[in-house]
């Protein structure tokens, strides 16, 4: 009985070498590609995260807002808006007011840092709402502003922020508001919020007239 001995000839173990690298080639490039998809649905998901928790702190706050036209706290009003920052004060805070009271607030977004800064401060006199709020906040500046009673922390990469401000009820085109507030013992009757392209309104309970 002849036993036929032969074995691969080089062409091909050639060709068997060149489809498993091909076959490896393609599996590396799907799994390189899953975990960059994983990679940007994570960071997705930390920035909706992120935009989620700022505006339901600004929904918070400006739910608790100071008005003029209440007499017990209207020592305490101020309310003022530009197209990239917002000051105002309110009795809601994320930091606390040290056992209760009214906190002035602001938010300020950099455009060439990519950040928005929140700060605030308690406010026991009148003369504690005077001033402005810090303009310049990084995170070497931090402790020197808590040395003059600012409270803050920056939020990195939250992407283009915007505010508009309404005095009217009937006005539904958000991208006509005005990009200012300059009445700071009157509240708007709405102001809208833009993260990411997307505007969020919110209408105050103690409009202006």
């Amino acid at each position: 009985m002849v036993v036929d001995r032969r074995g691969f000839t080089l062409i091909e173990l050639i060709i068997s070498i060149t489809l498993v690298s091909f076959v490896v080639l393609l599996l590396s490039m799907a799994m390189r590609s899953g975990l960059r998809a994983y990679e940007r649905a994570k960071d997705l998901g930390g920035q909706a995260l992120l935009v989620s928790s700022v505006l339901n702190l600004m929904d918070r706050q400006f739910a608790m807002v100071v008005s003029g036209k209440n007499p017990f706290t209207s020592p305490f009003m101020r309310f003022e808006g530009k197209e990239r920052s917002i000051l105002f004060t309110t009795t809601g805070g994320p930091m606390g007011t040290g056992g209760g009271g009214v906190l002035l607030v602001s938010y300020r977004y950099n455009e060439d840092e990519d950040a928005l800064s929140y700060c605030q401060k308690i406010v026991t006199r009148a003369i504690d709402l005077r001033g402005s709020a810090p303009e310049e906040v990084t995170q070497e500046r931090i402790e020197e502003l808590r040395g003059e009673g600012w409270d803050c922390t920056l939020v990195n990469g939250i992407g283009d922020v915007e505010f508009r401000f309404s005095k009217r009820e009937d006005d539904t085109d958000i991208e006509g508001w005005s990009d200012a507030w300059r009445e700071p013992k009157r509240l708007p009757f709405a102001v809208a919020v833009k993260i990411k392209g997307h505007w969020t309104p919110f209408v105050f309970k103690w409009a202006v007239d």
